[in-house]
């Protein structure tokens, strides 16, 4: 059911457009002076929106010398919630949908509750298909069994077509999520990473470099790519 719909100022465009609870954009009816010397009347209009290839939903707006693309989902959040305040200054869609741009769905969230809402949705975008969710949740549950499992967590991600540090963060936060222990150890001497270069030179996997040490899998890898 469509709730009441209330209009607000754009942020930054105030007097020119405004944004509506359910996710509208509208010009203001205002009065202009034309190249001509007159003054004509603009009446309020509906702008209309377009999509990218993750769903997320764009305008443009023009007024006086400002020119610019803007989010839909950003006027809004910020017309109905406030500007953001670090660490929380990304858009998060509750229900996981980019195109639903009603104001009760959105809030400002920091990166790692952005992510943290993937893994909720069970939604991965892969680099074979921008904007498109080839994941499910089952998908998602047998890409994280994989992960934990032996196999080199780059072949996983490859596999899935995601990249490895997505593939790091989509298992560390789902650890968290379902509040599995956590390893308090978060940093890798030299001596540490000398020894876990020759385990995986001797082939074993990262998961079972990471226990050895007791890290998570994206340490290792970070640990088993740096320079030097």
């Amino acid at each position: 059911m469509i709730g009441e719909e209330n209009w607000r100022d754009a942020p930054g465009w105030e007097g020119f457009f405004e944004v509506s609870s359910l996710g509208r954009v509208r010009s203001v009816d205002r009065l202009l002076s034309c190249r001509d010397g007159i003054r004509r009347r603009f009446r309020s209009v509906l702008r209309s929106q377009r999509s990218d290839r993750r769903g997320y939903k764009y305008i443009t707006l023009k007024a006086l010398e400002k020119h610019k693309s803007v989010a839909v989902h950003r006027l809004v959040c910020e017309a109905f919630h406030g500007r953001p305040v670090p660490p929380r200054i990304m858009v998060a869609h509750n229900d996981g949908r980019p195109s639903n741009n009603e104001a009760s769905n959105l809030r400002w969230a920091t990166a790692q509750e952005n992510a943290a809402d993937m893994v909720r949705h069970g939604t991965v975008v892969t680099r074979d298909s921008p904007g498109k969710a080839v994941m499910n949740s089952a998908d998602l549950e047998r890409f994280l069994e994989r992960l934990t499992g032996n196999e080199r967590q780059s072949d996983v991600a490859r596999l899935a077509g995601v990249g490895i540090r997505t593939a790091a963060r989509i298992l560390r936060i789902k650890r968290d999520t379902i509040g599995a222990p956590v390893q308090a150890r978060a940093k890798l001497s030299a001596n540490d990473i000398a020894q876990a270069r020759e385990m995986a030179r001797s082939g074993a996997m990262n998961p079972e470099i990471a226990r050895r040490f007791g890290v998570d899998t994206s340490t290792i890898w970070r640990a088993l790519t740096r320079q030097g």
